[in-house]
Parts: structure tokens; C-alpha cells; sequence
């Protein structure tokens, strides 16, 4: 047998006799107590289930569907001969669940949180005996990840989340736990995952092998309380010895990453909050040193309306500075979907609702934390140092398929050249729990361990907890932290806010600039994942409603506030109630698992009514506000009066047509409205008369006017596209097959293979770019319009198992741009659409606009929405 695995197979006993001596020794006098059951299709408020029909249940029972509820009411007494001891109650169902403490017969708190991780929660920490025990506990039939076996999970467990009753009542009764025995358990697994991480032949190991040794002999298997204590001391020396000078200095602080929404609905998220804060200030009860982070402020809302006393709590470790609201946005959102806009108030939102909460002084934001959104866009840097954010902390970056990402701590740089401190936790987890493997992981992968700053020490962030699905850190995590804090071998440990860290890593900076300028590396531009990619073209839906939102919010905002006239007082308080409402509903949906598609059916059933509820608020204020605009507006010697609206940031307008044919354009200048006369029959451009020179023309697929030359062949393709200026400069000529060897054609389709290796709806490997087909054939084409004013081409073609592409390419003779509405009808599996505009001379600004058409009451009343993608 080699070295390793003969070092396997000695550690392996230390593993078998704590899984069958010391652990079983925890629990001991335990009693039953009685439990009857109530269930539910719907979660309901505590003080209607407290009224409700229960009836005995017994141990053993299931219960189910999936996703319903069962809450369980316990009673029973503490017996006599429990006095003194720590007693706890021992309760499972082996889904999530959630301990309350009533307060009155209709009221009652959220106390604790149980799960897989936690199924023991302290009722008394020293009973006097005989107390009485009448508690409730909610039972959701899901676990942390769901309502399905996990692909790790026994065939057992599979068919158990497969049937009608996965729920199953295993476990309710009080028992006396052994404080010494827990922290000997603890000790023993901590030292046991050391030794396994350190070379056989190591001074370190052959330490902790001795210690091990003399506590597993000096523990009788019948006496191991009796024998803890001088156990415990045996492994606190041999743990004890102190870090060496070169440890790296981990700042730790207790986490719980809830995804606001994934595998299961935001109805569960909000239930998640109760069970993952209550458990977290029980943590801070018994641990004075412990350090929590919650970054979302939407779920901070969610728990100050649903318990008061539970938020209340809350602040008041808040304001002991143990508890950070920080974290600066309203939900970890998707970073690439939405727009700048959206980002901003992502950020807005947030340090709005803690400031007011919470006061300046702690509700302040200081740092980006986006631990698993999936990448981050070159424009970030700017918001940040716009909105006071100085640090960007993030984990995703670890997710790479391929690239290993060169650093930990660097300078992140915009486009616009902000600059903010970046870090990538080295940990590569954000849901650790402290072990020694992860803290060594940790140590070896932060990648700068020469920015020491005037302390000599290299530094790194680890949030710690239990998470995805919530839950937050046990109180053996905290104790694994504790251990770490200065034990050779592993780097120290501190508990710290993140507040705490960030100024230590900006006071390193500014130490290590003053030998050297450019003491961290600096990454300028997107930091891109490769990995999810195939999320952007996931429930496309979303994606089009959000933007849509985006757009109807802000033409909201614009007419309503921004207009010649302003809205009485109360109108406008109203006004920005809704519009407050619409806008946390649109960031809510914007969440990393939402937006991207990456979350379960019933979460987008959710978002379909939330894009509903923002429309049914948005509209209503945009039809007032575009009366109010047009209200003071002159339409004396207009036969047929319409005001035209451009409330983008550019030149935009509308087009008059009848029977198909467009017969004017009328242009506005920006951010305006303007009156024109539709019987008249005259394309306007700003007020003026568009001159002859504008106008368009045709030759073949060959389309011009003043400002543009395109020119088409038969696939549909662009293969001429050229700018020109009033001046007669040419800002770029870009060729196509037809017209420059070499060059390629704008709007080329092209069909790939589409089988990742893992989350089909998630990846794109990059290995699909081996398979392509072009859809370079003839396909149908068609002169749907030509006139003057408006020329519209149609190409249609099909492919595949009978999918088919239909485009309309539209020009008008007061615009230089390209306007391309493309519709699939799709019916192919594993198989991606793209389509490539190759335009070499400069990088195409895409862009959504919008414009609205309202005539007056006195005219022909319509009111026309229209949306342009535009590429010029």
C-alpha cells in the first residue's frame, strides 16, 4: 500500500469511531412528545393555522403533495430529571421547516429554522424541569433545492420526492444535549479534515495523528461524556498551535446566498427569509463574535411585512453592527439583460430602503456583492463610482469553463475609465462551511498574496453558510472558524463585516502604491463567464417583457414629471407610489435566475402577472401624461391635428399611412412633442419640410437616399451598406460577397448544433461553432412597399424541420437607419439560430426606441405604439 492511501486508511478510523461513538453520545434522556398535524395546499398565517383542526399524528407518517404545507403542533413537558441540562428539541420532516414560538393564542415569531442542516434547536439552555412545551412548527413539502431528488440522492430518496406523500414525520422529541460531547465531536472532525489535507510526512500531520490517537484511546465507547472534557483539551493544544508568519489573514463572516428564485417560487423565498434570519440571531444569541451578511435589500422588505417582530430583531443587531445590510442592490440581478438604467436603480432602490431603515451610518452603501450572477458588464465600474460604490466582490469568476481567471484582488476599469476595487473570492464558494479543505483552498488559489499592506499579512473574504436554497451557517460552522483563527497550517481567521475587510484592503492598496504604482493588476473591460451563456437565449419571453417594462417605466416617468405641466400634489404622490411599486416589481423579476431563465416553470407563471401588474400601472399614467403634454399644444389651422411624440434621447418620429402606403413622416426633436397637421400630406422634419434630396429611390434590391445606400441580394443578405453626411463624407462603405473579396454579408443566418454537456437550457459549449450550416439559399423576396417616404423588402425562407424566417427591412426617407423585424416560427430541438452583421468599419450600436402617436380629442383620435431595434 503507497504512502497515501495507507494515510487514508489510517484516517479512516478516526472517521468511523466519531460517526459511532462520539456522535451518537450527543443526544441522551430524550422523550416524546405529542404532535398533531394540519395541512394545507396554500401557505397561511400562523394565527389562521392556530385555529385550525389538528389531529394526531404519530412518527413515521408521511405526507404531501409536493409544495403543500403541514404544520405540526407540539406539547408535551419537560421532565424532572432533565433539571439543569441544555435541552433541545429534535423535530424533522425532512423537508424545510420553520419553529414558531406563539405568543398568544392567535401570535406568534419565527424561531428557527430546520433542515437537513439544522434538526436540533435549544429550547432551554439550563431547564429547571417540568416546563411546558406548546409549539408549532410549518412544514413546507420541499427541501432546499426543491421538490425533486438531487442527481447525488439514493434511488430511495428519488421515489420517495417522486410520490404523492414525499413529506415524512420522522422525528419530534425533547432531549438533553451534551455540550462537551457536541464541541469533542466538532474537534475531532476538525483535526481528522486537517490532517487528511497535509502531506503524510509532515511534521503538522504526524501532530494531529498523535492527538487523535490519544483521544480515541483514552474515550471508553460507553463513557464518552465523562471522558470530553480532557479529550477536548488534548485537541485544543493539538489544534492550538499558533498560525505561521507567512498565513494569509481570512476575514470570515457568516452568509446565506438565497436566490431570490431558482428551483423554487418566490411564495417559498419569502418562507426561506423566516427560517435562514430567525436561525442566524439565534447563532448571534450563543455566539457574541459572530457576523452576518444579508445583500438583498427586497428580502429585507419581505420580512419587515410579514414579521415585524422577527425585522425588528434585525435591526437591533443591525445597529450592533454584527448584522450588514450591505450588498448596494434591490436583488443579485442579472447584469447583461437589463439596462443601465435598471442597474442604477437596482442601486437606488437599495441604499433608499437601508438608509431609511437602518439610518446613514449602517444602511450606507460601500460595495457591489454579486456572488453568482453570470458576469458583469464594462459599464459597472462607472455606475459604481457614480453611486458611491467603491469595491466589487464577487465569486462567479471561479465558474470559468476554461480561462482560470488570473486574479483576486485587482482593479476592475469601465469603459469610461471609473475605477473600482475588485475581488474574486478565492474560497470559490460562497456556501462554505469553514473546513479546513476549504480554508487551505482558499489560501492557495488568492492570487496576490504580495499586496500585504502596512500589516505584513495577505488578506481574503469568505462567506460562509449554507446556501442557494438558504439556511445560512450552523453552529458548527461558527466553531470551525473559531478553530481556524489560529491554528498551524491553515491561514487565520477573523469574524469581520464587509465593510471591515474593505477597509483593510484599500488601506493595503494605498500602502503598496507608495512603492509601487502599480502594486494589483488591472482588468479593463467586461468580465465575461464562460459558462451559462445559453442563458440569453432562454425564455426569450422575459427577456422581451423586461424590456418593454424598462422602456413603458420610462416614458411613465417622463410624461408624468417631466412635462409642461405638473400634476396636482396628491396626483403625484400617487403617481410615484405606483411608479415605486412597478419599478421594485421589474427588479425583482431582473433577479440572476429569473431574467436569464434559468429558474423553474411556476417562477415565470409569477413573472407573467408581475409584467402584467407593471403594464396595468405604466399605461394609465403614460395615456394622462401624454393629455397633459398635449394639453397646452396650439392646433389653430390644422385640419386633422396629431401630436407627435419623441420621447427617446434622439431624433424619432412617426409615419401616417393609409392603406398600407406611407404618405408623411413626421420627426421630432428629442424628449419632445410637436403638433402636425395629417391632412396636409407633408413629411416634416422638426417643423421643416423635408426637401426632394431625401427622398428614396430604388434600383433593383438597391435602395438610396441622402443619407444611405443599401443594397440586398437574393438570400436576404445585405451585402452594400454605406453612411453618407450632408457634407459628402462617407462614414464607412462596408462590403459584402457581392461587392469586396473576402468581406462577408450583413444578416447571414446560420443554424449550429446545440448539445451541451451539462444544463441544456443553461450552456453553450464552445465547441457548437464546429457545426454550422449557412442559410445562404434563395429565398423568397418581395417589394412590399416603395414609395417616396417608405420602402419596405420581405424575405422569407424556411429550414430544419419546417421552421421558418420571415424579415422585413424598412426604410424611410427621414431616417438613416435600418429598421428589421424578424419573426421564426421555430420548430427545431438542439439546434441554435444566430445571425452575423459583420460590420468591420465600426462596432453597430444596438439600441431599443419607442415613440407614441395621440391625437386630440377634437382630431381623429389613435394612439399608435411601435418599438425599432436599429443598428446605425
Amino acid at each position: 500500500m503507497d504512502a497515501a492511501k495507507q494515510w487514508t486508511f489510517t484516517l479512516e478510523r478516526f472517521v468511523a469511531f466519531c460517526r459511532d461513538v462520539i456522535d451518537p453520545a450527543i443526544y441522551s434522556q430524550t422523550t416524546p412528545l405529542d404532535a398533531a398535524i394540519f395541512q394545507t395546499a396554500e401557505p397561511v398565517p400562523f394565527g389562521e393555522a392556530a385555529r385550525a383542526k389538528f389531529k394526531p399524528v404519530a412518527v413515521g407518517h408521511t405526507w404531501g403533495p409536493r409544495w403543500s404545507t403541514a404544520w405540526f403542533h407540539i406539547r408535551g413537558r419537560v421532565p424532572r430529571a432533565m433539571k439543569g441540562a441544555r435541552v433541545v428539541l429534535r423535530f424533522s420532516t425532512d423537508t424545510e421547516a420553520l419553529l414558531w414560538k406563539p405568543s398568544s393564542r392567535t401570535h406568534a415569531v419565527p424561531f428557527h429554522g430546520m433542515d437537513a442542516n439544522r434538526d436540533a434547536v435549544t429550547l432551554f439552555e439550563k431547564a429547571r424541569g417540568g416546563e411546558p412545551i406548546d409549539l408549532y412548527v410549518e412544514a413546507a413539502c420541499n427541501h432546499l433545492f426543491g421538490d425533486r431528488g438531487l442527481q447525488w440522492d439514493p434511488p430511495e430518496i428519488h421515489r420517495r420526492w417522486n410520490s404523492a406523500t414525499p413529506g415524512l414525520f420522522e422525528r419530534c422529541e425533547l432531549a438533553v444535549l451534551s455540550e462537551p460531547v457536541w464541541r469533542l465531536k466538532w474537534l475531532y472532525t476538525f483535526a481528522t479534515d486537517l490532517a487528511r489535507q497535509l502531506p503524510p510526512d509532515s511534521a503538522r500531520a504526524a501532530q494531529l495523528l498523535s492527538a487523535l490517537r490519544a483521544v480515541t484511546n483514552m474515550i471508553p465507547d460507553d463513557a464518552v461524556a465523562a471522558a470530553a472534557p480532557q479529550a477536548i483539551k488534548e485537541l485544543e493544544i493539538a489544534l492550538g498551535r499558533d498560525a505561521g508568519g507567512s498565513a494569509t489573514l481570512c476575514h470570515a463572516i457568516g452568509h446565506a446566498h438565497i436566490d431570490t428564485a431558482w428551483l423554487w417560487p418566490i411564495r417559498e423565498t419569502k418562507r426561506k427569509l423566516h427560517r435562514t434570519f430567525s436561525s442566524a440571531l439565534r447563532n448571534m444569541e450563543r455566539s457574541p463574535d459572530f457576523t452576518f451578511l444579508c445583500s438583498q435589500a427586497q428580502q429585507y422588505e419581505w420580512v419587515e411585512q410579514s414579521s415585524p417582530e422577527l425585522f425588528a430583531q434585525i435591526k437591533k443587531r443591525v445597529a450592533e453592527g454584527r448584522w450588514e445590510p450591505g450588498g448596494a442592490m434591490w436583488v443579485e440581478p442579472d447584469c447583461t439583460c437589463p439596462s443601465g438604467e435598471s442597474l442604477i436603480r437596482q442601486i437606488l432602490h437599495a441604499d433608499r430602503y437601508w438608509r431609511e431603515k437602518f439610518g446613514d451610518t449602517r444602511g450606507r452603501q460601500r460595495f457591489l456583492y454579486l456572488p453568482d450572477t453570470f458576469g458583469f458588464p464594462a459599464q459597472l465600474p462607472q455606475i459604481m463610482k457614480l453611486a458611491g460604490l467603491d469595491t466589487f466582490i464577487t465569486n462567479k469568476l471561479h465558474w470559468n469553463s476554461h480561462t482560470v481567471f488570473p486574479h483576486t484582488t485587482f482593479v476592475w476599469r469601465g469603459l469610461d475609465g471609473s475605477e473600482v476595487l475588485a475581488h474574486n473570492t478565492p474560497g470559490m464558494d460562497y456556501n462554505a462551511t469553514m473546513t479546513p479543505r476549504e480554508l487551505i483552498r482558499g489560501e492557495k488559489t488568492h492570487k496576490n498574496k504580495d499586496l500585504t499592506g502596512p500589516t505584513g499579512t495577505a488578506r481574503w473574504l469568505q462567506p460562509f453558510g449554507f446556501g442557494d436554497g438558504g439556511g445560512g451557517p450552523t453552529d458548527w460552522n461558527i466553531l470551525n472558524a473559531q478553530l481556524a483563527e489560529s491554528c498551524d497550517a491553515l491561514p487565520r481567521v477573523k469574524f469581520s463585516t464587509v465593510t471591515e475587510f474593505c477597509d483593510a484592503l484599500h488601506a493595503d492598496l494605498r500602502h503598496a502604491r507608495k512603492h509601487d504604482p502599480h502594486a494589483i493588476p488591472t482588468h479593463d473591460g467586461e468580465l465575461y463567464l464562460e459558462l451559462h451563456r445559453g442563458t440569453y437565449t432562454t425564455h426569450a419571453r422575459m427577456k422581451q417583457h423586461n424590456a418593454e417594462c424598462e422602456e413603458l417605466l420610462r416614458q411613465a416617468e417622463i410624461l408624468t414629471f417631466a412635462g409642461p405641466t405638473r400634476l396636482p400634489a396628491k396626483q403625484e404622490k400617487a403617481a410615484k407610489a405606483e411608479l415605486d411599486r412597478a419599478w421594485k416589481l421589474l427588479l425583482l423579476n431582473q433577479f440572476h435566475d429569473i431574467l436569464p431563465g434559468s429558474s423553474i416553470g411556476w417562477v415565470y407563471e409569477d413573472a407573467e402577472r408581475d409584467y402584467a401588474t407593471i403594464r396595468a400601472i405604466a399605461t394609465p399614467l403614460i395615456d394622462a401624461g401624454m393629455r397633459l403634454w398635449a394639453k397646452g399644444l396650439s392646433t389653430t389651422n390644422h385640419a386633422d391635428p396629431i401630436a407627435v411624440f419623441n420621447l427617446s434621447n434622439g431624433s424619432l418620429g412617426a409615419f401616417d399611412e393609409s392603406e398600407g402606403q406611407v404618405f408623411a413622416t413626421h420627426v421630432a426633436a428629442p424628449l419632445s412633442v410637436r403638433i402636425v397637421d395629417r391632412a396636409s400630406r407633408v413629411s416634416t422634419y422638426a417643423g421643416m419640410e423635408v426637401q426632394n434630396d431625401r427622398l428614396l429611390s430604388r434600383k433593383g434590391l438597391r435602395f438610396s437616399h441622402k443619407w444611405l445606400d443599401v443594397e440586398f441580394d437574393r438570400q436576404g443578405r445585405i451585402i452594400e451598406l454605406t453612411r453618407k453626411y450632408e457634407n459628402g463624407l462617407v462614414q464607412a462603405s462596408i462590403g459584402g460577397l457581392g461587392s469586396k473579396e473576402g468581406s462577408s454579408p450583413i444578416n447571414q443566418f446560420e443554424l449550429h448544433e446545440d448539445r451541451p454537456r451539462l444544463w441544456d437550457a443553461w450552456d453553450v459549449d464552445p465547441e457548437y461553432v464546429q457545426k454550422r450550416t449557412l442559410l445562404d439559399g434563395p429565398c423568397e423576396c418581395e417589394i412590399v412597399q416603395d414609395t417616396p417616404e417608405h420602402a419596405v423588402i420581405r424575405f422569407s425562407r424556411t429550414f430544419g424541420r419546417g421552421s421558418r424566417i420571415t424579415q422585413h427591412f424598412s426604410l424611410l426617407a427621414t431616417s438613416c437607419s435600418v429598421l428589421v423585424d424578424t419573426e421564426v416560427d421555430w420548430r427545431e430541438e438542439h439546434r441554435m439560430l444566430r445571425v452575423s452583421f459583420p460590420v468591420g468599419a465600426r462596432r453597430p450600436r444596438l439600441g431599443t426606441q419607442f415613440g407614441w402617436r395621440y391625437a386630440p380629442q377634437s382630431g381623429a383620435a389613435f394612439e399608435v405604439p411601435f418599438q425599432r431595434f436599429i443598428a446605425d
